[in-house]
């Protein structure tokens, strides 16, 4: 599946996937995760990449695991403009619908895919809004949001509180807080075998 560093083969989400399910966690969707209990996981793809949405999504079905994929509506169906020389092909409409329709939550990611830090308030609430208004046209009930490349401001948070969304998710380096938008991952990259995926959460939040 592509998409820059973070690309994962389909066996290795499927190892991961059946690695939580061996114990017995619970998987959750983004926008429902502040609301679980402990012992619960949740799957997100950022970017909504057509081979994520192709072969990644045939090994959660099969697995009848819940997860969450982000769409950048101003580039739906087209490529990930943002990773000059390294675009990649992004699910449709009706990619994204389909696992929608599937039972797969598909959420907000911006209109644009922009650096968020780098906009003044009035643009980065037109990000958000622009992005949530076009999916809703296109039969999408987007609930929570992603930000791009994880980066954030204050302005940004609001504007995500105000349009009524009930999580966001960010790429900060260790997981932890309980401020629903603003809300920690690990990241796991191609080379994550179940080895690095067992240090990542729980052997590095331990070290000094």
């Amino acid at each position: 599946m592509a998409g820059r560093n973070l690309n994962v083969e389909p066996a290795r989400l499927e190892s991961h996937v059946r690695f939580f399910q061996r114990r017995k966690y619970l998987f959750a969707y983004a926008k429902d995760i502040t609301k679980t209990a402990d012992r619960t996981v949740c799957f997100t793809f950022d970017d909504a990449y057509a081979s994520t949405l192709t072969y990644g999504i045939e090994v959660l079905k099969r697995l009848k695991a819940p997860a969450t994929f982000y769409a950048v509506p101003g580039h739906v169906g087209g490529v990930s403009a943002w990773d000059p020389g390294r675009e990649r092909a992004l699910a449709d409409w009706a990619l994204l619908k389909s696992a929608s329709d599937s039972g797969f939550e598909v959420g907000n990611h911006t209109m644009t895919h922009a650096r968020l830090p780098d906009l003044n308030q009035s643009a980065q609430a037109a990000e958000w809004t622009q992005a949530h208004a076009t999916m809703v046209l296109e039969g999408l009930d987007p609930q929570s949001a992603c930000y791009p490349y994880g980066l954030f401001t204050d302005e940004s948070r609001s504007s995500l509180e105000a349009i009524g969304y009930r999580a966001a998710v960010s790429i900060d380096k260790w997981p932890g807080g309980d401020d629903p938008l603003r809300l920690a991952r690990i990241v796991v990259a191609y080379g994550d075998a179940l080895p690095m995926l067992v240090y990542k959460l729980w052997v590095r939040p331990m070290l000094p």
